[in-house]
């Protein structure tokens, strides 16, 4: 490859990488934003797991999301990032009790809780701290 190509192929990886980056960067702020916006909504939700998710996020990350179902309504949980989720040798099954405490958000009619921390059979999984920081964010070795 000549001098040329070469440059072109290191530019744009840098730009990828800086796009990335600002994608993340964009992430946490949207999601520190919607938690400190809506701190009305903070709620505590008991029910069972009737799903459990994994999918890839725009930012090409893993992330868990849950379909819980209380005496209330069916909502959808935002947990984080999976590799963080088990990081923290944690796990969901479809059938798990948890009590999901966070902040509630609605999309699309959709009722979504924003996870702050999920108990599940005497354990407690921490996302986000009482600000609405993602802790996988604040402490790069826990993503």
């Amino acid at each position: 490859m000549n001098r040329i190509g070469c440059a072109v192929v290191l530019l744009v990886e840098v730009l990828a990488v800086q796009w990335g980056f600002g994608l993340a960067r964009t992430e946490f702020a949207q999601q520190k934003g919607a938690a400190e916006d809506d701190r009305a909504g903070e709620i505590t939700v008991k029910g069972t797991v009737i799903e459990v998710t994994n999918s890839v996020g725009y930012n090409g990350r893993m992330l868990t999301r849950l379909t819980l179902k209380s005496d209330v309504c069916v909502c959808q949980v935002h947990v984080g990032p999976s590799s963080y989720v088990s990081s923290q040798e944690f796990t969901f099954e479809k059938g798990d009790a948890i009590e999901v405490s966070g902040w509630n958000s609605k999309r699309d009619d959709q009722v979504i809780i924003l996870a702050q921390r999920i108990a599940k059979g005497g354990k407690v999984l921490v996302l986000r701290d009482p600000e609405g920081s993602p802790l996988w964010a604040l402490r790069p070795g826990l993503r």
